[in-house]
């Protein structure tokens, strides 16, 4: 009796220490046997069932691709116990019963269920998962503004079962991500599963290559979070450039400016130069594929209708000349349409209307009659002319007349304007010279003058007290005279002045 009482208390320390399975997947019975355990145990794993008697060991010994071996220890059971899938094994004297699901040899892992009376797994498994995440899709190349689905793949290749599993997608540059989360969830994923593939959508917003990575967290069976990061996938975004297309021609192939308008005659050869050029960018990703333009002729012109360009990438330019016949008289338009690729070979075609007009309408003779205007030198002979032919001389004289009058009354005005402007030189000498004599005789009074101060002031005579003496007649008389030698011996040269 004290046996079962020692297993019992061993049974009640482990199940205080340890508690009740979480891994129990249903209260399925077999008979009087209920299922205490069902998932993966590795080989050298161990199992413990606790009973109110003793607790049982449950050993993987190996898995082969064919059974499972356990080894099965109790008080009174020690026994090596060999399962193939699918195949339930009841173990006597202990009220226990294995039953194996599957088998992964390779792994060195089974699938069991276990079935006890009155027995409580003690230790539950704490199993690894081995989380796998990759990325895949539909469209690695694409043009911009496509849609890219990116189909995320979570899967567990160990035994361990994960819970509370996130996926997150990260923002890219460059990349637009359709809808308002980047995150999604999965709540469960058992080992050796795979989940429902996540799907996010991603738009190209500009040309280039983009590596798109997910983050996924999940808690493994020891409630520890961890966090893994999927290999990169590349998504390469392509666009066509923006392309230009000049179109002139000319009359000549050495005439270098080609024109919009080309003047040729009918039977002659036209040239027309054609120009396609690509605006700047990613070379890489940014190109057009067999580009071509078609040229579109009237019935009259004959010439190479598509002309071929092949690849032409951000950047650069083109140029192909073409010869043409004009077989006819007149004004013909010609037109031309661009074709190319993008580079995921999807076609586009661009009008481009009316590129140029060739002229070969031929040059008309116009005869005018233009009237012969006589020179100066043959206007009077032409008016007398006309005059003696006339029959009205005298209206035609009249109109003449009204028409040269002006001139005649302006020739006048001018030469009254002559005469008087030389009177007005006469009088202007005149008085020039009027005003020399009186500037003259000036000169000389102020000498005069001048000269009878001097004397005067040498002849003056003061009475007693110092006053001045008034001059008589006579005196004054006498002083000009003296005045007026004095002036003549001043003018006189030196010798004949001493003569005197």
């Amino acid at each position: 009796m004290k046996k079962p009482l020692m297993a019992l208390t061993v049974f009640l320390l482990v199940l205080s220490v340890y508690g009740t399975a979480g891994y129990t997947q249903g209260a399925e019975e077999i008979g009087s046997l209920k299922l205490i355990y069902s998932g993966y145990v590795l080989k050298g794993q161990v199992l413990k069932v606790g009973t109110a008697a003793e607790v049982i060991t449950l050993t993987v010994k190996d898995v082969t691709s064919t059974s499972l071996i356990l080894r099965v220890v109790s008080i009174n059971v020690s026994t090596d116990l060999t399962l193939s899938p699918g195949e339930f094994k009841d173990i006597p004297h202990i009220n226990l019963a294995v039953s194996l699901k599957s088998l992964r040899a390779d792994d060195k892992v089974a699938y069991i269920d276990v079935y006890s009376q009155n027995g409580v797994l003690i230790n539950p498994p704490k199993n690894p998962p081995k989380v796998r995440v990759y990325l895949n899709t539909t469209v690695p190349d694409a043009v911009v503004g496509q849609v890219v689905p990116v189909k995320v793949n979570v899967e567990n290749l160990g035994p361990g079962e994960i819970r509370n599993v996130t996926i997150e997608m990260p923002s890219i540059p460059g990349l637009k991500l359709a809808g308002t989360s980047g995150s999604r969830t999965i709540e469960t994923l058992s080992g050796y599963s795979s989940a429902s593939p996540v799907v996010f959508l991603l738009t190209p917003t500009r040309p280039g290559e983009f590596n798109v990575s997910v983050r996924v967290t999940y808690y493994n069976e020891s409630l520890s979070k961890v966090t893994t990061v999927s290999e990169p996938l590349t998504i390469k975004a392509y666009t066509s450039p923006r392309l230009t297309v000049s179109i002139g021609g000319t009359n000549s192939s050495r005439i270098n400016v080609p024109q919009k308008y080309v003047v040729s005659k009918n039977g002659s050869l036209a040239y027309i130069f054609i120009t396609v050029s690509a605006a700047t960018g990613d070379p890489n990703f940014e190109f057009a594929k067999n580009v071509s333009v078609e040229l579109k002729y009237p019935e009259e012109i004959t010439g190479v209708e598509k002309v071929y360009f092949g690849t032409i990438k951000a950047g650069q330019s083109a140029d192909k000349a073409v010869e043409i016949k004009i077989n006819g008289e007149g004004i013909y338009p010609i037109g031309a349409v661009l074709h190319y690729k993008d580079p995921l070979g999807n076609s586009h075609d661009l009008e481009l209307g009316t590129a140029l007009i060739v002229d070969s309408t031929p040059p008309r003779i116009v005869v005018k009659k233009v009237p012969v205007i006589p020179t100066e030198e043959q206007v009077p002979e032409v008016l007398e002319n006309t005059l003696e032919n006339s029959k009205n001389p005298k209206k035609i004289a009249e109109s003449v007349y009204a028409v040269i009058s002006p001139y005649l009354e302006t020739e006048k005005t001018i030469k009254s304007l002559e005469r008087t402007i030389k009177y007005l030189e006469a009088s202007v000498v005149v008085l020039l010279l009027l005003l020399l004599i009186l500037a003259y005789l000036a000169v000389g009074y102020y000498r005069e003058v001048k000269t009878f101060r001097r004397l005067l002031l040498r002849k003056r005579k003061y009475k007693t007290g110092g006053l001045p003496k008034k001059w008589s007649r006579d005196e004054l008389e006498s002083l000009v005279r003296e005045l007026r030698l004095e002036k003549v011996k001043e003018n006189l040269p030196p010798e004949e002045g001493f003569r005197l």
